[in-house]
């Protein structure tokens, strides 16, 4: 019977040690401190006495026990647990840790050792050793295992079939400890099997026994079974009725071994946070609905102590409901008072000299004057006069604001400046704005201080929200423009040889304007004047650059390369003068387009001379004041509009050039119809 592979056994010993430490989790366990104050009850309002009492888990110290049957509901599977004796039979494990101290017959451990035949003892010196089998003696004895829980006790076999595991289970103060058989074969029946559960509670030192299924082996050991509990000296042992020592079968049953010497707890009664009693049963007499806390103070074993309460509701009948209000309330809100019960006779009091005979009175509008204790004194249909008050807290406003800049010119970003305040309690918990614009311009931002980009030109509108953490909201909202940005822009004309003429023709934005030209590219304003003539140094094409800013400080800027004239041809003089409308543009001597520039830039005289030498026309050019409409042109006509008449003329032109030079021309020209 006996294996004596006990090397192996010792293998497991740490898995088994590890296995401890995982808890199956379950619902409420029934070996747990508790109290239970009673069932929510209403009294009479003219009478409103009643007596509570509470029904606390009673457990005493381990001195002495009782033994009673509870209903068959095993707290935890079987099959749960680290395994144990895996292939051995008739044995003891090594030693088990308890991770809490467990009272027994008068002291507390916190070791354990359990045996293949369903036996868990006090008695650590049996680690490791034989666990017999064979017994015929009834508890108590000093044949049986002293200081030992019998739970089943019968000669089973592991090594044959079935498990055995232990577990730890739970959440202190009410943790478990768990000793389990599932369906392990009975020796010699090898048919046979038990299933059963031995758990050890802690706080209350409850000890309980499941047995799901023990059948009986008669022809081994004449069939006993045993199930009890028995103290170190082998002389006190508590037994179910009809489980001492005997060929007995069992299905579906369970055993609760309790505590039953002096009591381990004390229990209070609390009104709120005050003490109002002790002991089991309280006489109270509410005179409105009342809450009170049964509390029950378990002291352990090993010194320390574990509160466990219950609460129950004593409300009157007849009694009005306690009033209420639509809380939470933000100043400027509308405070809604309810009474929440018929009258006939309300009477509300509260801050500010408030009174109402309302049921339900409206306060609009509500401040900080307004914050406090609102008392509702009810009578009812009944005769029963009650009190009740509720509390309520105003909460304040923030107070939104910022700023930004003004005027904002086209295409710069808008920058937001928060100056909100919020006094409290409690902090702004959200910022929320949203901006309109010209041109369907829509956008939002959550941060305290945004900033909003390509708004276009106009009228702009930005709103602010901000909310409390106590879901308090305020708005604000401000309007603000965006201006048009001017369009820099000019025009020039070529002069003379190298030299132009420009002129500002800036449109949009708002006038005034302030001119900035730099017209040899270096980033340095050269003049600030509308119109100019500058000599270029050079030929080539140049670049002059304008920068614009109006007078709500908007700027623009624009760059242009410009084309400088060179020096100017001598004019190539065509010798027919036709006065014939039908050839236009041959009927005047036009020497701004038979040389472009030749009038702006020479000062010259024009002499015309018929074929007799008599001077018949006399004209001059200044570049001080050229002409470049034609309007001093030799037409074919004397200086006072007479028309001359066809023939040959002579002609003779003298200047000064660009560069100083003299310029003469002289030839002959036909005068034709």
């Amino acid at each position: 019977m006996f294996a004596s592979n006990l090397f192996f056994f010792m293998r497991l010993f740490w898995l088994v040690v590890v296995g401890f430490m995982h808890a199956y989790s379950t619902h409420a366990q029934p070996g747990c401190p508790e109290i239970f104050a009673g069932n929510d009850t209403v009294v009479p309002c003219t009478n409103s006495c009643i007596d509570l009492v509470a029904q606390p888990f009673r457990v005493g110290e381990t001195t002495s026990y009782t033994v009673e049957s509870i209903p068959y509901n095993p707290p935890f599977p079987y099959t749960a647990g680290t395994p144990l004796f895996i292939g051995i039979d008739d044995i003891w494990s090594p030693v088990q840790p308890l991770p809490f101290p467990f009272c027994y017959f008068g002291n507390a451990y916190n070791q354990v050792v359990v045996g293949t035949n369903g036996v868990l003892t006090f008695d650590v010196t049996q680690a490791n050793n034989y666990c017999a089998w064979a017994f015929n003696a009834s508890l108590p004895s000093n044949a049986l295992f002293p200081n030992t829980i019998f739970g089943a006790y019968h000669d089973i076999d592991p090594s044959i079939c079935g498990q055995i595991a232990v577990q730890v289970s739970g959440n202190s103060p009410c943790r478990t400890f768990v000793f389990n058989f599932s369906n392990v074969c009975h020796f010699n029946c090898n048919n046979l099997q038990t299933t059963q559960q031995i758990v050890l509670y802690e706080t209350t030192n409850i000890i309980e026994v499941y047995i799901q299924n023990k059948p009986t082996c008669a022809n081994w050991n004449s069939g006993n079974a045993l199930i009890g509990i028995q103290d170190a000296s082998a002389t006190n042992a508590v037994v179910p009725p009809n489980r001492n020592t005997g060929p007995w079968t069992a299905a579906n049953e369970a055993w609760r071994f309790v505590p039953a010497g002096a009591p381990t707890y004390q229990v209070r009664w609390f009104e709120g946070g005050n003490v109002i009693g002790q002991g089991d049963t309280i006489s109270v007499c509410p005179n409105t609905q009342t809450t009170y806390t049964a509390e029950a103070v378990y002291t352990r074993c090993d010194g320390s102590q574990i509160t466990v309460t219950d609460d129950v509701v004593v409300d009157l009948v007849g009694s009005p409901a306690l009033p209420s209000a639509n809380l939470p309330v933000c100043a400027g809100d509308t405070l809604r008072l309810q009474a929440n019960s018929s009258g006939p006779d309300f009477i509300w009091v509260g801050p500010s000299n408030f009174n109402s005979l309302a049921p339900n009175p409206i306060l609009e509008n509500v401040g900080q004057g307004n914050a406090g204790m609102y008392a509702l004194t009810i009578t009812d249909t009944a005769g029963c006069v009650s009190t009740g008050y509720v509390w309520v807290t105003v909460n304040p406003l923030p107070r939104p604001g910022f700023s930004f800049l003004q005027p904002i010119c086209e295409g710069t970003s808008l920058l937001i400046s928060d100056t909100s305040s919020f006094s409290g309690p409690g902090l702004i918990s959200s910022y929320a704005w949203n901006i309109n614009g010209a041109n369907g311009y829509i956008d939002s931002s959550n941060q305290q201080e945004p900033t909003f980009s390509n708004i276009p030109a106009g009228a702009f509108q930005i709103q602010l929200v901000l909310t409390t953490d106590s879901g308090c909201v305020d708005t604000l909202k401000r309007t603000g423009l965006i201006s048009e940005n001017p369009q820099a822009q000019f025009a020039y004309q070529s002069l003379c040889f190298k030299e132009n003429v420009y002129q500002d023709s800036t449109l949009g934005g708002s006038p005034p304007y302030s001119l900035a030209w730099d017209w040899n590219n270096d980033g340095i304003t050269d003049t600030t004047v509308q119109s100019f003539s500058f000599i270029h140094p050079q030929s080539t094409g140049q670049e002059i650059s304008l920068s614009v800013v109006d007078s709500l400080g908007c700027r623009s800027d624009t760059s242009m390369v410009v084309m400088v004239m060179e020096a100017v041809d001598e004019p190539v003089m065509p010798n027919v003068l036709h006065r014939n409308p039908s050839i236009p543009g041959n009927d005047c001597w036009n020497f701004e387009s038979f040389a472009p520039g030749f009038n702006s830039c020479i000062d010259y005289d024009l002499w015309i001379y018929n074929r007799w030498g008599i001077l018949v026309f006399v004209t001059n050019n200044d570049v001080g004041n050229p002409d470049l409409n034609c309007q001093r042109c030799f037409c074919g006509q004397t200086n006072n509009q007479s028309t001359l008449s066809t023939g040959t003329y002579f002609y003779i032109l003298k200047g000064k050039g660009e560069f100083g030079e003299g310029i003469e021309l002289q030839g002959q020209l036909m005068v034709m119809e």
